[in-house]
């Protein structure tokens, strides 16, 4: 477990949300590869600025046989030839979702930015909107579009 003090509890705070941030998670394991998954909260994590979310992801991305080199490199990924075509999609995508408050989301996702395979920031909007039974489901069926497929 990580060494950093966890900020809040969520399960106590709100436990209700905590329930679906749950629900959300097991429904993206089913469909995207357990070591992507990692990079992915890692990622968000470092942008984010949260010692314990990092420290955290990093121990469980170690856990599943992830190479040091590659946790090193991730906040320059860009730069990186570690990753492949498919991770550097899904890194722009969770670069763009978790700063969106800051720069807003493409109108839409441009090629340029995203593989063919990662459209996932606007149809997560469009999956939402349109009667799903949960929005957990709605996101997670929007990511399965996308990222289930190698």
């Amino acid at each position: 477990m990580p060494a950093e003090p966890l900020r809040m509890d969520l399960s106590k705070i709100a436990p209700d949300a905590y329930r679906h941030f749950l629900q959300l998670e097991g429904l993206i394991m089913q469909h995207v590869d357990r070591k992507l998954l990692h990079l992915l909260k890692l990622r968000a994590s470092q942008i984010n600025g949260c010692a314990y979310c990092i420290a955290m992801h990093t121990d469980e991305a170690l856990h599943d046989g992830e190479p040091v080199e590659r946790l090193t490199l991730l906040d320059a990924w860009e730069e990186s030839t570690l990753y492949s075509e498919k991770e550097r999609a899904a890194f722009a995508w969770i670069e763009e979702v978790t700063l969106i408050a800051d720069s807003g989301a493409s109108k839409p996702a441009s090629p340029s930015r995203y593989s063919s395979r990662w459209p996932a920031v606007p149809g997560i909007c469009t999956a939402l909107t349109q009667g799903s039974k949960s929005p957990a489901e709605a996101i997670a069926a929007c990511m399965f579009e996308t990222v289930g497929e190698a």
